[in-house]
């Protein structure tokens, strides 16, 4: 398995052939959005392809080189291929493929339990954070809020020979978080809306 980082016209044919079926409508951002972010150089994407040069798994990140940490914004393996161990394929490599980039610290956010819609909903949840620590991901104490939906704060850590090394200080996790959002967000417009908290 090869992780390769991706060039903006196959960011946007995987948005057409895959993001809009594996995420729900409410949760893409308008390409036109990740395309501007991708022109900004905070944008980029990988993809997790087989021997056979067959993509199997892929990811979104938001990129804050300045800090060495990316934010996770969408994870999924391709339809058809599930359940046969790519995740964990993917995060297997990942180390790596991140410090390839100079990239320290991963964030990614995972729908708090606490505010399930019900018990179906929760054990989706709690299947989705056993996934993440079983492959070297750990919680923070940070939460954040976006546009009312609360997510606890998951971080891969890695140190110079791509090892995950544990969590950062939440001092560390919720400013790094924070210049994240400020990359995604306009602050004026969405203050009321992102909201990070402990």
């Amino acid at each position: 398995m090869e992780l390769r980082r991706l060039s903006v016209e196959q960011i946007v044919e995987l948005y057409d052939r895959h993001l809009k079926y594996d995420f729900l409508e409410d949760e893409l951002k308008p390409i036109g959005r990740i395309t501007d972010m991708y022109d900004r150089g905070v944008y980029f994407a990988a993809g997790m392809y087989d021997e056979e040069n067959v993509l199997r798994a892929y990811a979104y990140f938001v990129h804050d080189a300045k800090e060495k940490t990316v934010l996770l914004d969408y994870f999924a393996v391709v339809r058809g291929n599930r359940d046969k161990g790519y995740g964990s394929k993917f995060w297997e490599n990942a180390g790596a493929f991140l410090k390839e980039y100079d990239i320290d610290r991963l964030y990614l956010e995972t729908e708090n339990i606490h505010f399930a819609k019900d018990d179906e909903d929760m054990n989706t949840r709690i299947r989705r954070i056993a996934f993440y620590k079983k492959n070297g991901l750990t919680m923070t104490d940070v939460r954040s809020m976006l546009f009312g939906v609360n997510y606890n704060i998951m971080t891969l850590e890695l140190n110079k020979d791509n090892v995950a090394t544990g969590i950062c200080d939440t001092d560390t996790a919720r400013q790094q978080l924070k210049n994240i959002y400020n990359i995604m967000f306009e602050e004026e417009k969405f203050k009321d809306k992102v909201i990070i908290y402990e």
